[in-house]
């Protein structure tokens, strides 16, 4: 009795199981429309205002700073995007895999999200004095207060007399069914000067130096929420993808532990009516 007893329990073992892989899923694909469309609307943005800080440094070249220029330096920093959570397949391992060959570029790393710091610590890509964890952030998507402290903690670091500039890896979304780790530029801001068409600059009122000042800031708000929101959308579509392979593989299993359930039970029962019918024809 305990062979098909042992093989119910599995089932329902499995069964559960089950039933986390779907919400799981349920939760992974109902965020990935609302993502993609938050990742639009601010790519679009972005583009405009990069476009009209762009023709500010063209007519005003006095406002340009260590912001908008190349610096002098030697140390090169790199931003790591990742979550605390996993579940998103070979997501991460790609990334790790794209650090490995970039590693010598940087000098070091600010890793956001715990699968990051993990990783770098698995494959001893960077000793422990180089990787810095300085936020927490509690949410799958930064709030605008986390998104200001980090600027700010970013562009303190920038402003060190020996820092060149700042990149970020993150996993840029390209379909569901298919993610690709990166490294963008952060700082300095890469406005587009060769750009000397149009019309100028509208008559506004205010000071032309606090408005560009304030565009810089916000678009280098606006283009890392923006790379927050990618990431997140690529982990749930990765998410979404490793749900779906979980599921099968569970339904398979769930379906022969059944079947093991019914023939091992079925099997035992007959052996019982075999021997009491051998016990009464000897009566």
């Amino acid at each position: 009795m305990s062979n098909y007893i042992s093989f119910k329990n599995k089932y329902e073992g499995i069964q559960e199981v089950l039933g986390t892989i779907k919400t799981e899923e349920k939760i992974a694909a109902t965020n990935i429309h609302f993502l993609k469309q938050r990742v639009f609307n601010l790519s679009s943005f972005n583009t405009e205002l990069l476009a009209i800080l762009s023709r500010f440094s063209y007519f005003y070249p006095s406002f340009n700073t260590t912001l908008t220029k190349n610096k002098i330096g030697s140390k090169n920093i790199l931003i790591i995007i990742t979550d605390d959570k996993g579940l998103v397949g070979s997501l991460y391992h790609n990334m790790i895999t794209l650090l490995l060959d970039k590693k010598k570029e940087y000098h070091s790393v600010i890793v956001i999200g715990n699968k990051g710091v993990n990783y770098i610590k698995e494959e001893r890509i960077y000793s422990d004095d180089l990787v810095s964890k300085p936020f927490n952030i509690t949410s799958e998507i930064p709030s605008s207060t986390d998104i200001e402290n980090i600027i700010s903690y970013v562009l303190n670091t920038y402003n060190k007399k020996d820092v060149k500039r700042i990149d970020i890896l993150y996993p840029k979304f390209i379909s569901l069914l298919q993610q690709m780790p990166i490294i963008v530029s952060l700082l300095p801001v890469n406005l587009h000067l060769e750009q000397k068409g149009g019309s100028g600059i509208p008559i506004f009122e205010g000071s032309k130096k606090d408005f560009f000042e304030w565009g810089i800031k916000t678009y280098l708000e606006t283009n890392l929420y923006k790379i927050f929101l990618e990431a997140n959308l690529s982990e749930f579509s990765a998410r979404t993808v490793a749900m779906e392979h979980a599921k099968t593989q569970a339904d398979e299993r769930s379906l022969q532990y059944l079947h093991d359930y019914h023939k091992t039970k079925l099997k035992i029962l007959t052996q019982r009516q075999l021997e009491s019918f051998s016990s009464h024809k000897y009566l």
